[in-house]
């Protein structure tokens, strides 16, 4: 629809003199013209007359609400179990049991053999993994290296970020000393709580615009003793290593700060929770079996009914009813039976709609979100494909700034320590990136059909588009363990055969 209030201009008023038609082309031109201000931008249209929104910058807009988005989140997270179903289908999905190192040595710019790659890859991966599972990874000595990946995604889905330290600690019995420190986003917060110019929210930076440290809290913000000192973190070290990874997921520059996953449906989560306990709560009162009894006169109705209000401890003007017997009532009495009308029978339509909005907000299809299933084969797929891009998405942010920087640190601190031999490692940084070079293997995508997907599987190895080992480690497997597993068990049958 064009814009029909434009009017002639005095331009348009001359061309008439000379030409009417060209001055009517020219102004129909113009009514038909339609940009933004038509639209989105429009003052006339009476739908945006209260839609005024400002542009304000990101400190403004995320990082000073990041507080209130996550006690709101944390809470939702306890209390509605769709915010947990959210959250926990991100982690699950996305980190599962944990996210192992697979070594992928690159042969070609050290100038070795794939045997002696190999030789040395199974090394790394054994007393990586058997470190990894020791509690001696944690700087609190609570968890494992696999359990840390878990508590730093849910952390930063949660409160909108993590940091993640690579520490040193000296610990009696334990060669190894490097150590992980997981600090939720509640911590990170400005020297005595008062930002400046270069420090906002927790994060300084330098007058060149780059990061320079993190501050922490010594106390949580909800501790008893919490006490408004705080201690700087260097972002990097003298040799421009990182010293702090900050995991979030940044929506704009200059962003210093994380958004909790569920920020954009906090309210149609809350208004969710009330609704659904408000007819959870009318569906159990309606499962009583309730009776009015009316009377016109001014006399007790339930003398009739055979109640001793004695034996009960109900108010005084409710009573208990007996067992089935028939009652006579006075004149003027008649029986009311309550019917609150519940379970309603629109609710899972209506909740469904909800769930579905709330959904397309956090990137989790509603089947996948409270993992029912019930349409046919191509859209149930369809669904776990698009959750999954979302939930590979959040693996990788653990996987950048959380496991191969550890990874790095620990192998780099193995070979110092002369627990492991990597010639030329701390040569140059190209050698040592070469000897640190490896992917996670988590958990695999869900499979509705698995005969099919075997099938594609079987199909892309032969075609030269994929390999095995490709294929193994997309279902969360080592392709080495496999092999070996195999061999083993085809020597044990080939034995058992020659036997018999």
């Amino acid at each position: 629809m064009g814009n029909s209030d434009v009017k002639p201009s005095i331009v348009d008023k001359a061309i008439y003199l000379f030409s009417p038609k060209a001055a009517k082309d020219r102004l129909k031109a113009k009514q038909e013209y339609k940009n933004y201000v038509d639209s989105g931008a429009s003052i006339t249209d009476s739908a945006l007359w209260d839609f005024w929104p400002i542009s304000r910058s990101p400190t403004e807009e995320i990082d000073d609400n990041r507080a209130t988005l996550g006690a709101r989140t944390r809470r939702l997270y306890m209390s509605s179990p769709i915010a947990r179903a959210a959250i926990n289908k991100y982690h699950v999905n996305g980190i599962g049991t944990g996210l192992k190192a697979k070594p992928n040595i690159d042969i070609d710019v050290l100038g070795i053999t794939k045997e002696e790659s190999a030789k040395l890859e199974r090394e790394i991966k054994r007393k990586f993994d058997l470190y990894a599972k020791s509690t001696n990874c944690d700087y609190s000595r609570m968890f494992n290296f696999y359990t840390l990946q878990t508590l730093t995604l849910i952390t930063s889905l949660v409160a909108g970020d993590a940091l993640v330290v690579p520490c040193y600690k000296k610990r009696k019995g334990v060669k190894t000393r490097l150590c992980l420190r997981v600090i939720e986003g509640d911590l990170i917060t400005s020297p005595y709580a008062v930002d400046t110019d270069l420090i906002r929210n927790g994060v300084e930076f330098n007058t060149n615009g780059e990061l320079e440290a993190y501050y922490v809290a010594k106390r949580h913000p909800g501790d008893m003793y919490y006490t408004t000192e705080t201690i700087r973190l260097k972002a990097f070290g003298d040799d421009g290593n990182r010293l702090v990874h900050h995991i979030f997921e940044p929506e704009r520059p200059g962003q210093r700060r994380g958004v909790p996953l569920l920020a954009p449906v906090i309210s149609a989560l809350k208004q969710h929770s009330r609704y659904s306990e408000s007819e959870l709560m009318a569906a159990v009162i309606g499962a009583m079996y309730t009776v009015f009894v009316t009377t016109e006169a001014n006399t007790d109705p339930l003398k009739n009914l055979g109640v001793d209000k004695k034996d009960n401890n109900l108010p005084d003007k409710t009573v208990g009813m007996k067992k089935g017997g028939i009652v006579k009532l006075n004149p003027g009495e008649k029986v009311e039976i309550a019917n609150p009308g519940r379970p309603n029978a629109n609710y899972s339509t209506f909740v469904d709609a909800i769930i579905t909005e709330i959904g397309a907000g956090i990137g989790v299809p509603r089947e996948v979100l409270l993992t029912s299933f019930g349409s046919n084969y191509s859209a149930s797929k369809a669904a776990l494909d698009e959750a999954w891009k979302g939930f590979l998405k959040k693996r990788s942010l653990i996987e950048m700034y959380m496991c191969q920087p550890f990874y790095e640190e620990w192998l780099t601190e193995q070979v110092s320590l002369g627990e492991i031999h990597l010639p030329g490692y701390m040569d140059n940084d190209r050698k040592r990136l070469a000897y640190s070079r490896a992917y996670w293997v988590g958990p695999s995508k869900s499979s509705l059909d698995p005969y099919k997907e075997v099938r594609a599987a079987s199909e892309r190895v032969k075609m030269g588009i994929s390999n095995r080992e490709i294929e193994a480690g997309s279902i969360g497997n080592d392709f080495e363990e496999v092999s070996k597993q195999l061999l083993l068990e085809n020597q044990q049958l080939k034995g058992v055969s020659n036997e018999e």
